[in-house]
């Protein structure tokens, strides 16, 4: 969670409780630190279910991307979205507006827990979560 922030990655909270196996999937072997394009930052939608609801509770659900460049035979910009859902206990609908993209874009969604579950999120579509 916190390489989403771009901010400071603390490798362990005490002497000799190191994971090095989670930590290495944080950065590449080189050691330069794996980061979004932005820091993750509340999404819109959150708020959005505050007002409507009249309802002031905290959740977590962040949003942030990464730009990547590939050049193959011709040069394209691809994006990776993260969306991370923590201690979510009420549905949200996430659709392409509320990650900012265009509504020509098509997205393959994984699931971290299981990633072998594979869904579509594109302009006639949303993800719902949890």
């Amino acid at each position: 969670v916190a390489s989403l922030s771009t901010g400071p990655v603390g490798p362990a909270d005490k002497i000799g409780y190191l994971n090095k196996d989670l930590l290495m999937k944080t950065c590449r072997s080189d050691g330069l630190l794996l980061k979004p394009d932005i820091p993750a930052t509340t999404m819109d939608i959150v708020f959005s279910y505050q007002f409507q609801y009249n309802k002031v509770s905290f959740y977590n659900l962040t949003h942030t991307y990464s730009s990547h460049n590939i050049t193959s035979p011709i040069k394209v910009l691809y994006y990776w979205h993260y969306i991370l859902a923590a201690d979510i206990d009420v549905p949200f609908k996430i659709t392409l507006d509320d990650i900012n993209a265009s509504s020509d874009s098509v997205f393959l969604v994984l699931d971290y827990h299981d990633p072998t579950q594979i869904s579509y999120l594109n302009f006639n579509t949303s993800l719902l979560i949890p």
